[in-house]
């Protein structure tokens, strides 16, 4: 009985930590990236990018301008919090740089 009880307070204790992961790029296409024959579609890339930056803090979704299909172009940022709170600066040190 004591044994039941450690696992279910073990497995509770760990559940909200697998649900903050963020799903691997097999998970959400449900097969490997790079498999032939199956590209993945504009919106299930950006329903990654969506779902990275809800599970983790330390990522973000921006748009960086438009596709040639006029489509929103969109890329994910996966830094340190630090980082992320700076990454104005960042770009325009980039930009002084280019």
């Amino acid at each position: 009985m004591k044994l039941t009880l450690l696992i279910c307070a073990f497995s509770m204790a760990f559940c909200p930590l697998l649900e903050a992961q963020a799903p691997s790029p097999e998970e959400w296409l449900e097969r490997p990236p790079g498999t032939d024959f199956e590209l993945a579609d504009w919106s299930t890339i950006g329903g990654w990018f969506d779902r990275i930056s809800e599970k983790l803090d330390t990522a973000t979704t921006l748009q960086v301008g438009t596709s040639t299909l006029g489509r929103p172009f969109r890329i994910c940022v996966i830094s340190s919090a630090e980082n992320l709170n700076r990454l104005a600066r960042i770009q325009a040190l980039s930009r002084a740089i280019a």
